[in-house]
Protein backbone atom coordinates (compact mmCIF):
# COMPACT_ATOMS: atom_id res chain seq x y z
CA UNK A 1 0.00 0.00 0.00
CA UNK A 2 1.26 3.47 -0.89
CA UNK A 3 1.34 6.18 1.80
CA UNK A 4 2.05 9.85 1.25
CA UNK A 5 4.82 11.32 3.39
CA UNK A 6 6.78 14.55 3.28
CA UNK A 7 10.12 13.44 4.69
CA UNK A 8 13.35 12.75 2.81
CA UNK A 9 16.41 10.60 3.41
CA UNK A 10 18.49 12.03 6.24
CA UNK A 11 15.57 13.60 8.09
CA UNK A 12 15.39 13.15 11.85
CA UNK A 13 12.65 10.90 13.22
CA UNK A 14 11.35 10.30 16.71
CA UNK A 15 10.07 6.85 17.67
CA UNK A 16 7.35 6.67 20.32
CA UNK A 17 7.08 3.34 22.15
CA UNK A 18 4.24 2.53 24.53
CA UNK A 19 5.51 1.47 27.95
CA UNK A 20 3.93 -1.04 30.28
CA UNK A 21 4.51 1.44 33.08
CA UNK A 22 4.39 5.20 32.74
CA UNK A 23 4.33 7.49 29.74
CA UNK A 24 5.52 6.51 26.24
CA UNK A 25 9.26 6.47 25.54
CA UNK A 26 10.65 8.77 22.85
CA UNK A 27 13.79 7.75 20.97
CA UNK A 28 15.79 9.52 18.26
CA UNK A 29 16.36 8.00 14.82
CA UNK A 30 16.99 9.00 11.19
CA UNK A 31 15.46 8.05 7.85
CA UNK A 32 18.00 6.05 5.81
CA UNK A 33 16.03 4.67 2.86
CA UNK A 34 12.51 4.57 1.40
CA UNK A 35 11.30 1.47 -0.47
CA UNK A 36 9.73 1.64 -3.92
CA UNK A 37 6.35 0.70 -2.48
CA UNK A 38 6.45 3.85 -0.29
CA UNK A 39 5.30 1.95 2.81
CA UNK A 40 8.54 0.31 3.99
CA UNK A 41 11.33 2.43 5.47
CA UNK A 42 14.82 1.80 6.76
CA UNK A 43 15.71 3.90 9.78
CA UNK A 44 18.72 4.00 12.06
CA UNK A 45 18.57 2.01 15.26
CA UNK A 46 17.49 4.56 17.89
CA UNK A 47 19.88 5.85 20.52
CA UNK A 48 19.45 7.19 24.02
CA UNK A 49 22.29 8.89 25.87
CA UNK A 50 24.69 7.51 23.27
CA UNK A 51 23.51 3.90 23.61
CA UNK A 52 21.79 1.86 20.90
CA UNK A 53 18.26 0.87 21.91
CA UNK A 54 16.98 -2.33 20.25
CA UNK A 55 13.25 -2.58 19.55
CA UNK A 56 11.70 -6.03 19.22
CA UNK A 57 10.62 -7.26 15.81
CA UNK A 58 6.83 -7.17 15.57
CA UNK A 59 6.62 -4.18 17.93
CA UNK A 60 4.13 -1.44 16.98
CA UNK A 61 5.51 2.08 17.21
CA UNK A 62 4.55 5.63 16.26
CA UNK A 63 6.97 7.60 14.09
CA UNK A 64 7.09 11.41 14.20
CA UNK A 65 8.86 13.82 11.87
CA UNK A 66 8.70 17.57 11.38
CA UNK A 67 8.81 19.60 8.17
CA UNK A 68 9.77 23.26 8.36
CA UNK A 69 6.79 25.58 7.80
CA UNK A 70 4.46 22.58 7.44
CA UNK A 71 4.31 21.06 10.91
CA UNK A 72 4.68 17.66 12.57
CA UNK A 73 3.41 14.40 11.08
CA UNK A 74 3.03 10.91 12.51
CA UNK A 75 2.02 7.40 11.53
CA UNK A 76 1.81 3.92 13.02
CA UNK A 77 4.36 1.31 11.95
CA UNK A 78 5.55 -2.20 12.78
CA UNK A 79 9.20 -3.17 13.20
CA UNK A 80 9.82 -5.99 10.71
CA UNK A 81 13.57 -6.49 10.93
CA UNK A 82 16.69 -5.33 12.77
CA UNK A 83 20.26 -5.48 11.46
CA UNK A 84 23.65 -4.25 12.66
CA UNK A 85 25.37 -4.08 9.27
CA UNK A 86 26.39 -2.09 7.36
CA UNK A 87 25.14 0.26 10.13
CA UNK A 88 22.66 -0.54 12.92
CA UNK A 89 19.21 -0.08 11.41
CA UNK A 90 15.60 -1.27 11.39
CA UNK A 91 13.12 -2.04 8.66
CA UNK A 92 9.65 -0.70 9.53
CA UNK A 93 6.36 -0.99 7.64
CA UNK A 94 3.75 1.76 7.80
CA UNK A 95 0.32 0.38 8.73
CA UNK A 96 -1.95 3.41 8.62
CA UNK A 97 -2.17 6.81 6.97
CA UNK A 98 0.05 9.72 7.89
CA UNK A 99 -1.64 12.46 9.88
CA UNK A 100 -0.65 15.97 10.83
CA UNK A 101 -0.37 15.99 14.56
CA UNK A 102 0.39 18.12 17.57
CA UNK A 103 2.87 16.58 19.97
CA UNK A 104 1.54 16.03 23.46
CA UNK A 105 3.35 17.37 26.48
CA UNK A 106 4.39 14.48 28.69
CA UNK A 107 6.32 16.52 31.24
CA UNK A 108 5.40 15.35 34.73
CA UNK A 109 4.84 17.91 37.47
CA UNK A 110 5.21 16.79 41.08
CA UNK A 111 2.12 18.18 42.75
CA UNK A 112 -0.53 17.19 45.30
CA UNK A 113 -4.05 17.47 43.90
CA UNK A 114 -7.25 15.89 45.25
CA UNK A 115 -8.53 12.92 43.23
CA UNK A 116 -11.82 11.04 43.47
CA UNK A 117 -11.86 7.52 42.02
CA UNK A 118 -15.00 5.84 40.62
CA UNK A 119 -15.61 2.42 39.08
CA UNK A 120 -17.02 2.02 35.57
CA UNK A 121 -20.56 2.21 36.99
CA UNK A 122 -19.64 5.61 38.46
CA UNK A 123 -19.75 4.24 42.02
CA UNK A 124 -17.30 5.88 44.45
CA UNK A 125 -14.19 3.76 45.11
CA UNK A 126 -11.85 5.98 47.12
CA UNK A 127 -10.29 9.41 47.46
CA UNK A 128 -6.60 10.15 47.10
CA UNK A 129 -4.01 12.69 46.01
CA UNK A 130 -1.79 12.95 42.96
CA UNK A 131 1.95 12.59 43.38
CA UNK A 132 2.51 13.94 39.88
CA UNK A 133 0.49 14.77 36.77
CA UNK A 134 1.12 15.09 33.02
CA UNK A 135 -0.90 15.34 29.84
CA UNK A 136 -0.72 11.55 29.63
CA UNK A 137 -1.71 10.47 33.13
CA UNK A 138 -1.20 10.69 36.87
CA UNK A 139 0.58 8.94 39.69
CA UNK A 140 -1.47 8.92 42.86
CA UNK A 141 -1.45 7.89 46.50
CA UNK A 142 -4.63 6.13 47.62
CA UNK A 143 -5.93 4.02 50.51
CA UNK A 144 -7.74 1.54 48.25
CA UNK A 145 -6.06 -1.11 46.12
CA UNK A 146 -6.83 -0.56 42.42
CA UNK A 147 -6.61 -3.57 40.12
CA UNK A 148 -3.79 -3.47 37.58
CA UNK A 149 -5.04 -3.40 33.99
CA UNK A 150 -8.50 -2.19 35.03
CA UNK A 151 -10.05 1.16 34.10
CA UNK A 152 -11.55 3.68 36.48
CA UNK A 153 -12.88 7.22 36.33
CA UNK A 154 -10.78 9.90 37.99
CA UNK A 155 -12.15 13.28 39.05
CA UNK A 156 -9.32 15.79 39.42
CA UNK A 157 -9.54 19.40 40.56
CA UNK A 158 -7.19 21.94 38.96
CA UNK A 159 -7.30 25.61 39.99
CA UNK A 160 -10.81 25.11 41.33
CA UNK A 161 -12.12 23.34 38.20
CA UNK A 162 -13.13 19.69 38.45
CA UNK A 163 -12.90 17.40 35.41
CA UNK A 164 -13.55 13.71 34.87
CA UNK A 165 -11.29 11.40 32.87
CA UNK A 166 -10.97 7.65 32.40
CA UNK A 167 -7.68 5.91 32.97
CA UNK A 168 -6.05 2.49 33.10
CA UNK A 169 -4.00 1.27 36.07
CA UNK A 170 -0.53 0.49 34.72
CA UNK A 171 1.01 -0.55 38.01
CA UNK A 172 0.34 -0.61 41.74
CA UNK A 173 2.76 -0.75 44.65
CA UNK A 174 3.03 -0.32 48.42
CA UNK A 175 5.60 2.46 48.90
CA UNK A 176 5.76 2.01 52.67
CA UNK A 177 5.45 -1.51 54.06
CA UNK A 178 4.77 -0.06 57.50
CA UNK A 179 1.52 1.27 56.01
CA UNK A 180 0.26 -1.76 54.02
CA UNK A 181 -3.15 -0.17 53.39
CA UNK A 182 -1.67 2.76 51.49
CA UNK A 183 -1.03 2.30 47.76
CA UNK A 184 0.71 4.12 44.96
CA UNK A 185 -0.74 3.71 41.46
CA UNK A 186 0.38 4.84 37.99
CA UNK A 187 -2.52 5.77 35.72
CA UNK A 188 -2.54 6.33 31.97
CA UNK A 189 -5.44 8.39 30.59
CA UNK A 190 -7.50 6.40 28.11
CA UNK A 191 -10.32 8.93 27.73
CA UNK A 192 -9.85 12.64 28.25
CA UNK A 193 -11.10 15.62 26.26
CA UNK A 194 -8.53 17.77 24.49
CA UNK A 195 -9.90 20.73 26.46
CA UNK A 196 -9.09 19.00 29.76
CA UNK A 197 -5.69 17.79 28.51
CA UNK A 198 -4.82 21.33 27.45
CA UNK A 199 -5.95 22.57 30.86
CA UNK A 200 -3.46 20.18 32.48
CA UNK A 201 -0.64 21.34 30.18
CA UNK A 202 -1.43 25.03 30.83
CA UNK A 203 -1.49 24.32 34.57
CA UNK A 204 1.95 22.65 34.34
CA UNK A 205 3.37 25.60 32.37
CA UNK A 206 1.95 28.00 34.97
CA UNK A 207 3.48 26.07 37.88
CA UNK A 208 6.82 25.86 36.04
CA UNK A 209 6.85 29.66 35.64
CA UNK A 210 6.19 30.06 39.37
CA UNK A 211 9.00 27.64 40.26
CA UNK A 212 11.42 29.42 37.90
CA UNK A 213 10.59 32.78 39.44
CA UNK A 214 11.40 31.31 42.84
CA UNK A 215 14.65 29.87 41.48
CA UNK A 216 13.56 26.31 42.25
CA UNK A 217 14.09 24.97 38.71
Amino acid sequence: MHFENHFKIGDKIEIEIEQQFGDPRLLKSQLLEVSECKSVYFISLPTEKGRLIPISEGKKVTLYYSIHSKGTYSFQAVVEERKRTPIPHMKVRQIDKTIKTQRRNYYRLNVLLPVEVYDMERNPVANGNTLDISGGGIRLFISKRLDEGEEYYFAITLDGKRFLSKGKVLRRSIPNFELPDEYEAAIKFTMITEEDRNMIIKYIFKQQRILRQKGLI
